[in-house]
């Protein structure tokens, strides 16, 4: 029981899509060419900072756990808050020494993330919109982390990537807070849910999706990748506009529901660029 809970906290299933967008960003620098053992030190760097992130975030959202999500291992009270603070710990020190073995700057972007999802947990998480764009920024620096581990800089398919990674999660993470609305109250989150309501949830949603859309076609149209990343794309970008429609009836009681298309399509969308550079 008391193992279940360690492993519950770090959530490891969103592992394998760390891992694989870690690789996204290698593959945009050197394509199929990449170094194998940096790459999965890179991964195995990510999969630890993104698992202490996720501990250390349900030791600061323990009392609205025990109301949204009382089976979650603090609240349920199989591990303790001291636990779980070191259980995020060693992760963080895990991230930061498997990054010394890449180069400086992973090893730097390593560290600040160690140290931003603490003060995520504790600070910005309560800031609402600065808060999701920190979190959605994580997502954007795996790719530039990846790129990193096997190349000294990184080119504009690795910054495109990035920027369409962030998008992705950023239009999640405000519709996340509609979701969340009740327990939010309890920490006093300043969300765009909380603070400007439904409506503006959904304007501001969307209005990502948008832009999402339209930059989603750029590295085909410059050329810096083949037709088979414009078919792969075509298939998500019709998901992208399915997820629009949706976001036009956003509300309370469906937020869970649309959350987890958008957590589809961010699969979709990771297997797209992780596919797209490769094939011709």
């Amino acid at each position: 029981m008391r193992i279940k809970a360690y492993i519950q906290i770090t959530r490891p299933q969103n592992a394998a899509i760390a891992f694989i967008v870690t690789l996204i960003g290698a593959i945009t620098v050197m394509k199929i060419n990449f170094p194998l053992i940096p790459v999965i030190i890179a991964g195995f760097a990510v999969v630890s900072n993104l698992m202490s992130g996720n501990a250390i975030n349900d030791v600061y959202d323990v009392e609205s756990d025990k109301i949204s999500k009382p089976h979650r291992p603090i609240p349920s009270k199989r591990m303790t808050v001291k636990e779980a603070k070191v259980v995020a710990f060693i992760l963080a020190i895990i991230s930061i020494i498997l990054s010394i073995f890449l180069n400086f700057i992973c090893f730097l972007m390593a560290t600040f993330y160690a140290f931003a999802w603490w003060l995520y947990g504790k600070y910005l998480k309560i800031t609402g919109f600065p808060g999701n764009i920190l979190v959605a920024s994580g997502t954007a620096a795996t790719i530039l982390f990846g790129a990193f581990a096997v190349s000294n800089a990184v080119n504009l398919l690795t910054i495109l990537f990035s920027l369409l990674a962030f998008l992705l999660n950023l239009a999640r993470e405000i519709v996340k807070g509609l979701e969340d609305i009740e327990a939010d109250a309890i920490r006093n989150c300043r969300t765009i849910a909380r603070i400007y309501g439904e409506d503006a949830t959904k304007k501001v949603s969307r209005l990502i999706y948008v832009i999402l859309l339209l930059f989603s076609l750029i590295p085909y149209l410059i050329n810096l990748v083949g037709v088979s990343f414009l078919l792969i794309m075509i298939f998500v970008d019709l998901y992208i506009v399915f997820i629009i429609y949706k976001l036009g009836e956003l509300k309370k009681e469906n937020a869970r529901k649309i959350a987890k298309h958008m957590k589809l399509l961010m699969l979709a969308g990771a297997f797209g660029l992780l596919l797209g550079p490769i094939l011709p």
